[in-house]
């Protein structure tokens, strides 16, 4: 496609057009000429000998003959002159082109095209030159767009164009050199780069309650797999995706260049279409709250799967703002500080729940220690040496701590029988003070 034609074709096409329109002119003349010459020796050859010694006669001989090849020659000139006059004017007001143009060069070009001369004339004829960069042509005024070539095209990195045929698609050329033909004619010039571009999305809620969006779109031309297998290519091209992209544009009524545009409407629609469908709360609730990245990644997939057909890819999405009326925004934030306040008491609570959690197990913990301490002690001495009072005391303690479930919960088995055994013993010893165990 980058050089289905070149300028060694085109050279050989001009001489081709060139041959095509003076060979039969020059064999039309080629009658009347021989004709003339004929009959000039023919009257030469009856003049007298004593006659031909005369300039003045022999020019008043040939002077009709000479005249009259020079008839010819004038009328094919005037011809000439008359029709390319014409066809500088139809191309003028056909075409609608600036008065700037070279209209004469631009016919004598398209009729004639450029014939191959040998080294070193060879460098006075050249095609003209159309460069492409940063998504425009150099010279912005040119008549490739409207009539089209011949013309050699330098294309930088990062730019394409869309030819047509007549009205039809003929190719796309990428980055480098390439040729237009005479035929074709440049419909779009496409800057390849991702492009971005920031909107607003408005829609109404299930409940009726509007939503502005504001919204930042990054797109290119290709797929996701595309532009993963180029990651090592400066811009990525991408040629069946950039002929559907202009179609697409084309169809829509817009210039070609203005692929985004399209993009950014189908994007719109997504996000419409996911307010519409859900009431407020439903839109910023945590669970399915357009700003959640589940959510941002299913919405990127639906789009995609939209743009697919028409060559293009979103490569981001971002909401930067959402607005709704004044009234409605002032009662959320009303609704969202009460809940806020609501989790900060909560969390408050579970806060002091667990430091008297931490509190009471530490207190039991260290009744458990003492309860410890004091079986083993009871187990070395005479229980009958201790005061009643004190007894009691000691067992109260002991029915206490028995009743606190964390202090059930911290002893172990063994520390569990030990002070049933000991609670028997102290109140066999309170119930018989005066015997001796």
């Amino acid at each position: 496609m980058q050089n289905t034609h070149t300028e060694s074709q085109a050279f050989s096409a001009s001489l081709q057009r060139t041959g095509a329109l003076l060979i039969p002119i020059i064999l039309a003349l080629v009658i009347p000429l021989f004709y003339l010459i004929y009959d000039t020796f023919r009257s030469l050859s009856e003049i007298p000998i004593k006659e031909m010694t005369s300039t003045r006669q022999m020019i008043f001989y040939l002077a009709p003959n000479a005249l009259y090849g020079l008839a010819i020659f004038a009328f094919v000139g005037a011809t000439f002159a008359a029709v390319f006059a014409q066809a500088r004017a139809f191309t003028q007001t056909f075409y609608n082109l600036p008065e700037s143009a070279n209209v004469k060069e631009i016919v004598n070009l398209r009729v004639w095209g450029k014939i191959p001369l040998p080294p070193p004339l060879n460098k006075l004829a050249k095609f003209p030159v159309i460069k492409v960069k940063d998504g425009k042509l150099d010279p912005a005024e040119n008549w490739q767009t409207l009539i089209g070539g011949p013309a050699k095209l330098q294309i930088e990195t990062g730019n394409a164009l869309y030819l047509e045929r007549g009205v039809f698609f003929s190719r796309m050329v990428g980055q480098g050199g390439g040729f237009l033909d005479l035929d074709e004619r440049i419909k779009t010039v496409l800057h390849l780069g991702p492009q971005s571009k920031e909107f607003e999305v408005s829609a109404w809620t299930k409940d009726g309650i509007l939503i502005t969006l504001t919204v930042k779109g990054e797109y290119f031309l290709g797929s996701p797999e595309r532009e993963a297998q180029d990651e090592s290519a400066l811009i990525p091209y991408d040629a069946e995706a950039a002929r559907q992209a202009v179609e697409q544009t084309l169809m829509s009524g817009k210039e070609g260049h203005q692929w985004i545009d399209g993009a950014i409407g189908k994007t719109k629609g997504a996000l419409s279409d996911f307010i519409c469908d859900r009431y407020l709360e439903e839109v910023f609730r945590e669970e399915t709250r357009l700003f959640t990245k589940a959510t941002m990644d299913a919405l990127t997939k639906k789009i995609n799967d939209g743009l697919k057909p028409s060559g293009i890819c979103m490569k981001m999405l971002q909401i930067t703002n959402a607005k709704t009326h004044e009234d409605i925004t002032e009662q959320r934030m009303q609704n969202w500080e009460a809940n806020y306040k609501s989790q900060e008491k909560i969390l408050e609570s579970k806060g002091r729940a667990h430091e008297i959690h931490e509190r009471e197990k530490a207190r039991a913990e260290m009744q458990r220690d003492l309860i410890y301490a004091l079986a083993n002690g009871l187990e070395r001495i005479n229980v009958g040496n201790f005061p009643e009072p004190l007894l009691l005391s000691v067992a109260a303690f002991l029915d206490q701590s028995m009743s606190n479930p964390e202090v059930r919960s911290v002893l172990a088995k063994e520390a569990l029988e030990t002070l049933e055994k000991t609670q028997e013993i102290m109140k066999f010893n309170l119930q018989m003070p005066g015997e001796e165990k």
